[in-house]
């Protein structure tokens, strides 16, 4: 009678344990891949990635160039999901600049991934006297 009941037990902590293992939000996984790339860990960015977009092919260029790390200190990140699809507004603090990049995920198994990273960023100089605390600009969602 024992052995039905823990077998009971450890399916579902099984079944409990990968319902979580997917929790990740759009903007978690924006956090992560951002942070990976500034660490220099850019194998572990590739499991987040879709096989269609583009990011993929620019990690992988990024690899074979070295994948060197830099400091960096996410402010936020804002995403507008719609479905099986966000759009995401990263603000992040680097060494010299302020900088604002955009990301847009699908869901897949799931799962939330990188699908592409638009090119278009928005950069701003930092100047030493005189820090701009104003809110950086935003991609129109509509």
């Amino acid at each position: 009678m024992k052995y039905p009941f823990i077998i009971f037990i450890l399916i579902v902590s099984q079944v409990l344990h990968g319902c979580k293992a997917n929790t990740d939000t759009p903007e978690d996984v924006v956090k992560k891949i951002e942070t990976y790339l500034s660490q220099g860990k850019c194998e572990e960015v590739l499991s987040l990635c879709t096989e269609k977009g583009n990011f993929k092919e620019s990690v992988e260029g990024t690899i074979e160039l070295g994948c060197s790390p830099y400091e960096a200190k996410i402010d936020s990140v804002i995403c507008k999901v719609n479905n099986e699809t966000a759009t995401c507004n990263c603000y992040e603090e680097r060494e010299l600049i302020f900088i604002t990049t955009f990301w847009d995920l699908v869901k897949e198994d799931n799962k939330w991934l990188i699908d592409n990273l638009n090119h278009d960023y928005d950069i701003t100089l930092k100047d030493n006297n005189d820090i701009d605390e104003s809110e950086p600009n935003e991609r129109n969602f509509d």
